[in-house]
């Protein structure tokens, strides 16, 4: 009797997390494919708008935006495994550094900082350096902001590296620099990929940050362009869902084609550490 409870109470659980994650992401395909004026209904659509979709893609400053994200994202990721691969294998393995520790807790305290509260710092250290509106300013900021997280998942996978393996190269005669080019870095290549995957996802998503140090369409990110469809006077709410859903679609491909692997990276990383 008790197992038949459990096993209704996991399924009821299973149901309404499954109706909480994917109860929007249903509702807004919906209200994307309905005609404007049956968008505040309960119903299913009288008739379905395909059009539409192509109609939000190509207007003006929507496109612009999409590249602008393609830009940032497919610059910063990279970008954010270099920066964080060296910091990583440091505080992974270079004990008798006595900074470790705090730099490490420095990086998680950075991670979990809320974006809100140093959002006006970062415009107004942008506007001083004449990049805020700009790509290269997204992207530096970007940098800064997801690093961190980078960094933290990336000192698992080094921790879980067997020491004798650098051991027996330094024996060899290799140099720090050589072992982690040459060993380090290709065993961690699961590892890194799963940080790519995961910063990209973040970095495609972000929305209040780049909100706040962009201004024109010229540099702003896709997230920020479903706005396009709001007016002073009125919301198009057929076109804000559109706008979202094709915002959403290159994460969502991603994520669904990844997400074994993005699984067993985390995993993989809990284990290490």
């Amino acid at each position: 009797m008790k197992i038949k409870i459990y096993n209704i109470l996991l399924i009821v659980g299973i149901i309404a997390v499954v109706i909480f994650y994917f109860g929007p992401v249903f509702w807004t395909i919906l209200i994307s494919l309905k005609p404007e004026e049956e968008v505040y209904s309960l119903n299913l659509p009288s008739k379905i708008i395909v059009d539409r979709y192509y109609k939000v893609f190509t207007s003006g400053k929507f496109i612009p935006t999409f590249l602008n994200s393609v830009k940032v994202a497919f610059i910063t990721t990279p970008l954010l495994v270099l920066l964080a691969s060296p910091a990583s294998y440091t505080i992974a393995r270079f004990k008798d550094f006595k900074g470790r520790s705090g730099v490490f807790t420095l990086f998680l305290v950075m991670m979990l900082l809320p974006h809100v509260a140093i959002a006006g710092y970062i415009y107004t250290m942008l506007s001083e350096l004449g990049l805020y509106d700009t790509i290269p300013g997204l992207i530096i900021t970007y940098s800064g902001l997801f690093t961190p997280f980078a960094v933290w998942i990336l000192t698992s996978y080094f921790r879980g590296i067997p020491k004798e393996i650098e051991e027996a190269a330094l024996v060899d005669g290799a140099s720090r620099l050589s072992i982690f080019s040459k060993v380090i870095i290709p065993l961690s290549l699961p590892g890194i990929a799963v940080t790519a995957i995961l910063c990209f996802i973040i970095i495609w998503s972000e929305f209040l940050i780049a909100y706040t140090i962009t201004l024109t369409y010229n540099a702003r990110p896709v997230t920020i362009g479903t706005l396009l469809f709001v007016g002073l006077y009125e919301l198009q709410w057929s076109e804000v869902a559109t706008a979202a859903l094709i915002a959403t679609l290159p994460v969502l491909i991603i994520a669904f084609l990844t997400s074994k692997y993005i699984v067993k990276g985390l995993t993989a990383a809990v284990i290490r550490a």
